[in-house]
């Protein structure tokens, strides 16, 4: 990966503002730090690896367009899809806060994406100066948000059944989104992923939860949870 010219730094102190409306910074003041992060604005083809489980974690980076997959590997070679991260959201941000950084999962371009990437090393160094209180205002800020996604992840696939795995899922996202008709985010296939299981495992989950009368179908990807066909309570966060 290339350094880029000041003309580039412009680019992308543009590209952050507009895709994170909290940056609480100037044009002028973000072109000032890109340097002291070793920014530079990446192209990631689709299905371009960007980071390998278990690999020393050098770099993290700001999606500005597109998504990246995070998955991790299972000792029986499965892969399970932890999360999408999409414009405005940082990739391997806790990673600044870990002493032996490792990566721990595989992140993977999907679809084509771009991002700022940033050196963890020089933003270690430049953590010490004033000027980066904002930019961790935003990393810690996106830090508590993952933390609730990763806590209610936990709890889905902590559910024994493929069945109760659907309905947690559910649950969350219903209330979330304050409405019980769902909107998958993405396809099947990637649906399928999140839960850790195979497409027609969760064809047959979900058969099987219409055959219930606890979901319906209200068309592509969109899903409607019937109320009171579940005491599945997730819990709160610690």
């Amino acid at each position: 990966m290339k350094k880029t010219d000041r003309y580039d730094y412009v680019k992308m102190a543009r590209a952050i503002i507009a895709c994170k409306r909290d940056a609480g910074q100037t044009e002028k003041e973000i072109v000032s730090q890109l340097p002291l992060m070793n920014a530079r604005l990446v192209h990631l083809k689709k299905y371009e690896v960007i980071a390998r489980q278990g690999d020393e974690a050098r770099i993290f980076g700001l999606v500005i367009s597109g998504g990246l997959q995070m998955t991790i590997r299972a000792q029986n070679g499965d892969r399970c899809l932890m999360r999408v991260i999409r414009p405005g959201e940082f990739a391997g941000h806790s990673l600044l806060f870990q002493i032996d950084p490792i990566y721990p999962c595989e992140v993977v371009a999907y679809p084509s994406c771009e991002v700022i990437v940033c050196d963890l090393a020089a933003v270690r160094e430049w953590r010490k100066t004033p000027s980066s209180a904002e930019f961790y205002r935003m990393i810690e800020d996106q830090l508590s948000r993952s933390l609730s996604v990763a806590w209610q992840r936990g709890f889905i696939v902590s559910q024994h059944a493929l069945a109760d795995r659907v309905m947690a899922y559910l649950m969350i996202r219903s209330a979330e989104d304050r409405t019980d008709v769902i909107t998958l985010q993405g396809s099947m296939d990637d649906f399928a992923n999140f839960l850790a299981c195979n497409r027609p495992a969760l064809s047959r989950a979900i058969s099987k939860l219409r055959a219930e009368g606890k979901i319906e179908i209200c068309g592509r990807g969109r899903i409607r949870l019937i109320s009171g066909h579940s005491t599945m309570v997730p819990p709160e966060l610690p």
